[in-house]
């Protein structure tokens, strides 16, 4: 089969994470022949303090690079991110119409509780608090998804960077017309049924998936029902790819 119609998949994670939260999706789609991208966003995996003086823009152009690359390789391209990874992914698609279809886990468009609505809105709040711990964050929102690498510590300013990300992508969300396939666990703490909605009402995508896993948790690749959404996505993928499973 000629290299450019076998399709690839740039895989973008969560904040504070790292390819590594990223692996076993990517080990499954690679069985599956999919070329895939699982990288690290600028300011991940090194520190804390490397993640606080990192800015949203950095995201966005390093996972462009990304995607630029792997239309050398073929051409069809899909994206999937998680969280944060989501948010990026959403704002990769505004700018390039020729991605082939997004795939988006704990996704959302607005602050979803009054915390992230006042970080959202006072960034002077990192003037003050510099750091979160996040095992205080995890008891109370995350659970311990088994095999989850992460800073022990997330930067406000970082927080206050997604914000800023979130508010330039509410100006295109209409752009996105792309395949979409947006999966959200129904006990997830962090964003709620609200904050998916906005994503899947807003995108004027013709095909549009919502599936709601009833198990786990925010972390979905890592969580107690990331089997469940690794057969989903996969299955979501062969079926729009135009190499599918018959003939990869």
């Amino acid at each position: 089969m000629d290299a450019k119609q076998v399709p690839c998949v740039l895989l973008i994670h969560g904040l504070g994470t790292n390819h590594r939260s990223m692996k076993k999706i990517a080990e499954i789609l690679e069985k599956q022949n999919f070329i895939v991208d699982n990288n690290d966003l600028p300011g991940h995996n090194t520190t804390p303090e490397d993640l606080r003086n990192t800015e949203w823009t950095e995201w966005t152009e390093h996972t462009q690079r990304r995607l630029d690359n792997l239309r050398t390789k073929s051409s069809e391209v899909f994206i999937l991110g998680t969280s944060l990874g989501s948010v990026i992914s959403l704002y990769l698609a505004t700018n390039n119409p020729d991605v082939a279809g997004l795939i988006l886990c704990s996704t959302v468009l607005k602050p979803f509780n009054f915390k992230s609505w006042f970080v959202y809105n006072f960034h002077f709040i990192q003037y003050l608090i510099r750091y979160i711990p996040l095992n205080k964050i995890m008891s109370m929102y995350l659970g311990i998804p088994k095999g989850w690498k992460r800073y022990e510590k997330i930067p406000v300013s970082s927080l206050i960077q997604s914000a800023k990300l979130l508010k330039e992508l509410r100006k295109r969300t209409k752009q996105v017309n792309q395949p979409i396939l947006i999966i959200q666990a129904k006990s997830d703490r962090i964003i709620n049924r609200r904050g998916r909605n906005q994503v899947f009402n807003t995108v004027r995508s013709e095909d549009k998936t919502l599936v709601e896993l009833q198990a786990g948790g925010h972390i979905i690749m890592h969580d107690e029902n990331r089997e469940q959404a690794s057969e989903i996505i996969t299955k979501w993928l062969l079926e729009r790819g135009s190499s599918s499973s018959d003939s990869i």
